[in-house]
């Protein structure tokens, strides 16, 4: 019986889009973090206003999971609504 192939990425793959993603958009990314669901990045706002530079810290990416946390700190620079008071609207976008 022949193994079904996965349209799966691999983690170096993953890994470079991260890192590509980051770069273009001048954001520093520190994956650093033993667990993906303690990720977070620099407010947009606080960045803009105090002139600190974009940061992301999550996990390293070592599963789809820890692939998407990544791109959903990135999209907290990247989309819309992130200056938004609301957080559950920044985090909605943050998604998209």
């Amino acid at each position: 019986m022949r193994k079904k192939s996965s349209n799966r990425p691999s983690l170096s793959a993953m890994t470079g889009h991260i890192e590509r993603l980051c770069r273009d958009a001048d954001i520093t990314w520190r994956p650093c973090l033993q667990r993906v669901d303690r990720a977070f990045s620099l407010s947009l706002v606080d960045c803009e206003l105090s002139d600190i530079p974009r940061e992301i810290v999550t996990a390293p990416i070592r599963s789809v999971f820890s692939y998407a946390t990544a791109l959903h700190e990135i999209g907290h620079y990247l989309s819309r609504y992130q200056r938004s008071k609301n957080s559950m609207t920044c985090e909605r976008w943050a998604w998209s």
